[in-house]
């Protein structure tokens, strides 16, 4: 939307710069005596067009924004293929993160009573796909999860340095993969 304005030969790009203009322009005609009422008259009608511009302008942008707005909340009310950010209290913990049909589904993050924390991938209400489990002792597991386990690779470190990076299944080091 264009909102300049050439007032007295000078281009304003904005509401306020215009409006500042108008209350100077008014002040000048106040101010000088030695101009005709004709003259005054023609620019008290520009200043009025220009305030009216500057008004419709700002109409324009408050039913852009109201109309955005009511997307926003169409597309929440009808969230059967939506996400919606959520924090959700659990009897194990909080989540925090993406919902569908008021399921953990999309991003988010789990903290855990016990101190461990998951930041990562949610389906149907598990942790489920790539994502970052940190314990609380310090270590941290990254890498795939299925149906809330650890499974298939990933790497998992040990708070004293010690890695070991390869195969998981129910939450084990289960197949082929090296500890370090």
């Amino acid at each position: 939307m264009d909102n300049t304005f050439i007032l007295n030969n000078k281009v304003y790009s904005n509401n306020n710069n215009i409006l500042f203009e108008v209350v100077n322009q008014l002040q000048n005609i106040v101010n000088n005596n030695n101009i005709d009422i004709n003259n005054i008259i023609n620019q008290i009608k520009n200043i009025i067009i220009i305030l009216n511009n500057v008004i419709n302008d700002s109409n324009k942008n408050i039913n852009l924004i109201r109309n955005d707005i009511n997307n926003l909340r169409q597309d929440i009310l009808n969230n059967n293929n939506k996400y919606i950010i959520k924090t959700k209290i659990l009897e194990y913990g909080k989540y925090e993160g993406e919902t569908k049909n008021d399921l953990m589904e999309g991003k988010g993050i789990l903290y855990h009573n016990n101190g461990d924390r998951y930041e990562g991938e949610f389906k149907n209400n598990l942790i489920e796909g790539k994502g970052i489990l940190y314990y609380n002792d310090g270590g941290k597991y990254i890498g795939e999860f299925k149906n809330g386990n650890i499974e298939e690779k990933g790497i998992e470190y040990y708070n004293n340095g010690n890695r070991y990076e390869g195969e998981f299944k129910n939450n084990l080091m289960e197949g082929k993969g090296i500890f370090y």
